[in-house]
This record gives structure tokens, C-alpha cells and sequence, in this order.
């Protein structure tokens, strides 16, 4: 199979796999009730299993499952075809773990009155205020690459 052909199945399976997630979305809140948080688990549980809720969990289930395949798959690919480059992209993803770990230590996690009354564990708050600080470094380290890029372009000639 060649380039184009490739490129056009992979175009044509993303609009598709696109449209029946949005389709699927659709649906399923459409078939919920307007007002959930009022319902009693019982009520939550049949509205959930006479909507098309689990058809869209199927689907992103599917997705997801498909998506660590394909992952796999493109990291093996690539460690057997340029090991090099490979070995180079997963240093880059142990840092970026590496820091989530060091954020995770220093946030906070604080409880709050909503935390409680939805049952949100301190070990949720703090991985999401770990996550948030590393996005927040992540994007003023592209920005300052960014500034600093063209100089370091003019220092290689």
C-alpha cells in the first residue's frame, strides 16, 4: 500500500470513527433526562440502562483499546526500524513522568466542601493539581523554545 492510499484509509477512518463518536454522544444525552443529579441511584441506574449510555461507553472503551494497541504497535515499529530515535522519545516521556512525580510531592490536594460532598479523594486533587502544574510548565518551556529557537538556529551556522 502505498502513501496516498495510506493516508486517504487513515482520513476516511478518522472521519468515520469521528462521526460515530459525535453520533453516539448524541444519542446518549438525548436519552438521559434533563435534570440527573435530582435522580435517586435506582432512577440514575435505569436512566443510564435505557439510554444509549452504554452504547457510547462501548464505543470509547473500543477507542481507547484500539488507541494503546496502535501505541504499542508505533513503539515497537519504531524501536525496530530507528532505535535511536525511539530510545530519544521515551527519555523524553520518563522526564515528563519524572516531573509528574516530583509536581504530585509538592501539591497540596486540598479538600475542599465540594471534594467531600462528591467523594473526590485527596489522591485524585493532587494528581490533577500535579497534572495541571505540569501542563502550565510544559507550556512556558514550548514558549520559551520558542523565543529561543531562531538564536540557537543563527549559533548552529
Amino acid at each position: 500500500m502505498n502513501s496516498t492510499k495510506k493516508s486517504m484509509f487513515l482520513n476516511i477512518l478518522k472521519i468515520v470513527l469521528g462521526v460515530l463518536g459525535a453520533l453516539f454522544v448524541l444519542l446518549a444525552i438525548f436519552a438521559l433526562p434533563g435534570d440527573v443529579k435530582e435522580l435517586n441511584l435506582e432512577e440514575k441506574t435505569a436512566a443510564i440502562n435505557n439510554s444509549k449510555f452504554g452504547l457510547m461507553m462501548g464505543f470509547t472503551i473500543f477507542i481507547v483499546i484500539l488507541g494503546a494497541v496502535l501505541v504499542v504497535g508505533f513503539f515497537l515499529f519504531g524501536l525496530i526500524t530507528d532505535t535511536k530515535k525511539t530510545l530519544k522519545a521515551v527519555l523524553s516521556y520518563a522526564i515528563s513522568g519524572l516531573a509528574f512525580l516530583i509536581l504530585y510531592v509538592i501539591a497540596k490536594g486540598s479538600v475542599t466542601k465540594f471534594s467531600i460532598e462528591e467523594g473526590i479523594s485527596t489522591s485524585t486533587l493532587k494528581a490533577t493539581e500535579a497534572g495541571l502544574y505540569l501542563t502550565f510548565v510544559m507550556v512556558i518551556v514550548g514558549f520559551l523554545l520558542m523565543l529561543v529557537g531562531p538564536f540557537f538556529k543563527h549559533i548552529k551556522k
